[in-house]
């Protein structure tokens, strides 16, 4: 499930939802900075201030990726009131270039003004795993460093650079020269323990997923400290054992469910190296297809797809249907993923076939709610109709809760779109009863935000005040980052089309910030 953009005509402009953003991620968070973090932000902003207008290399390194959100967030509000444009700039996994990226950011803002500030994101998700190719994303990344420093002389703004420690290293160690270069290290700590946070991990693009439990993230903690010590103990006494590859493969699982893509990998590539020692090709292709799944996971879709494609050769090599199918699949999601939807119902027509030969009944339920959101996606919106009723039939005769509640959720999505309302209403209802049922906290407040939505389209204000609240409450408590800005943006339209004070003082309270303050962000 999906929370698409909020109804209604009225516009936010974009700085309003950067600020109430920024204010509901200060007040849920409730995470104050370390001492040592407030202090390196402090020399941060203090030396772009006193470098403005022309190059300077700052280098951040952080290992939250949700601290350094926040951090992003404080300098760039502090500095916009100031008068700096603030703007951020990707690295591309797949031409891994500071330089291009700057150009890039360059040729399609022709007007830059000379107090502008460029934040570059994206090289902390690099991988430096060697896949199909003869160099890492890392290693093009640091030899790009190296060799255009020179060229980076042409820029006339200050660069924020946001490195993981393991990159950081990295750089200093193959990009020497451009180390020499930098401006600036801040280096930022992870807070103490002591400090009350709130950080999960991003919800996953999928439509059954929730966000995992702080138990959860600590069961995972110790499982894959368990296999890691049971790995280094069974190389040390046999290395050619089978149940390495075992072992590695559960190590891969562990850190996937963990979000820690790049260890799944190295885990991975090493279970696939054991299994290739043993000879096993059901084993191998069973591995590749997880090295497809975690790229999938990163969206590099095209490596993913090339993985997929190993896995299913093997799988008809060896005769694996239940393979075949699976692989079928996940080459669907990929096309689908590339907006490429003729191939996806290619894909999952394929899949499909197999997994009612082989009587996948859980494996059905999923393939034709895929095929229902590709129908979604091209407008056809009777046959996805069609298609997430058979996934709803199959979800309900083997009892699979999550899922009834993914395919109710998109056939109120659809209803809505066909202005049926109350047929919307009804879809919903039973996917939040669902929800509530299995204690899906994520997908309970992506309902209550449809339920909102359509209440609000059916003129029921007091309703729809109702459910965005408890949208917004919920959105709070699992501290789904994605969601809340979502709701943020939702909550500033409703207020301008339908001012309640006494409703907006609510909101507040949620956001844990005070009506007056909450008020003047909504103005703006």
């Amino acid at each position: 499930m999906v929370r698409p953009a909020s109804i209604g005509n009225g516009f936010i402009a974009a700085q309003t939802v950067i600020d109430l953003f920024y204010l509901s991620s200060i007040m849920v968070m409730q995470a104050k900075l370390s001492p040592h973090n407030q202090r390196e932000l402090s020399k941060l902003i203090i030396s772009i201030r006193a470098n403005a207008h022309h190059l300077d290399l700052f280098l951040a390194v952080c290992d939250d990726h949700e601290l350094r959100d926040l951090l992003i967030q404080q300098y760039e509000k502090t500095l916009a009131n100031e008068g700096f444009t603030l703007d951020r700039v990707g690295i591309n996994p797949k031409a891994p270039s500071l330089k291009v990226a700057l150009d890039e950011f360059v040729k399609y803002n022709p007007g830059l003004q000379s107090n502008a500030v460029v934040t570059v994101l994206g090289s902390s998700s690099l991988f430096g795993v060697r896949l199909a190719e003869d160099k890492s994303e890392q290693e093009k990344f640091f030899f790009s460093l190296q060799w255009t420093r020179e060229a980076l002389r042409e820029f006339k703004f200050p660069v924020v650079i946001w490195l993981s420690d393991p990159v950081a290293t990295g750089i200093s160690q193959q990009a020497p020269d451009f180390w020499s270069w930098r401006s600036g290290v801040f280096e930022f700590e992870a807070q103490p323990k002591g400090a009350e946070q709130a950080y999960s991990p991003m919800r996953p693009e999928d439509d059954t997923a929730f966000a995992l439990e702080a138990d959860d993230l600590t069961t995972l903690a110790h499982t894959i400290s368990d296999l890691q010590q049971q790995i280094d103990g069974l190389q040390r006494q046999n290395s050619k054992s089978p149940l390495l590859t075992t072992l590695l493969t559960e190590l891969g699982d562990a850190y996937s469910q963990q979000c820690a893509y790049e260890s799944a990998l190295n885990a991975y590539r090493q279970a696939l190296e054991q299994a290739g020692n043993s000879k096993n090709q059901s084993k191998q292709a069973y591995i590749i297809f997880k090295l497809g799944d975690v790229l999938l996971n990163c969206r590099r879709y095209k490596q993913a797809r090339t993985y997929y494609q190993q896995a299913l050769d093997t799988d008809i090599e060896t005769n694996n249907r239940n393979g075949q199918a699976m692989a079928y699949h996940q080459l669907g999601r990929v096309a689908q993923q590339l907006r490429e939807y003729e191939q996806a119902l290619a894909y999952y027509q394929q899949a499909l076939d197999i997994m009612i030969e082989t009587n996948n009944r859980n494996g059905q339920a999923m393939t034709y709610h895929q095929l229902g959101r590709v129908a979604q996606q091209l407008r056809e919106y009777e046959q996805a109709q069609t298609y997430y009723q058979q996934a709803l039939d199959i979800s309900i005769e083997i009892n699979n809760r999550n899922s009834q509640t993914a395919t109710y959720h998109q056939l109120g999505m659809v209803a809505e779109e066909l202005r049926e309302y109350e047929q919307a209403r009804t879809y919903y209802q039973q996917a939040l009863d669902i929800a509530i049922e299995t204690n899906n906290r994520n997908g309970q407040a992506m309902t209550y935000h449809q339920l909102g939505i359509v209440a609000e389209v059916l003129n029921d204000i007091s309703a729809a005040k109702r459910f965005y609240l408890q949208d917004l409450q919920i959105t709070v408590e699992v501290n789904d980052q994605a969601g809340l800005e979502v709701s943020c943006r939702n909550l500033a339209r409703f207020y301008k089309e339908h001012p309640d004070d006494d409703w907006l003082a609510n909101a507040a309270q949620l956001l844990n910030t005070s009506l007056d303050e909450l008020k003047a962000m909504i103005a703006k």
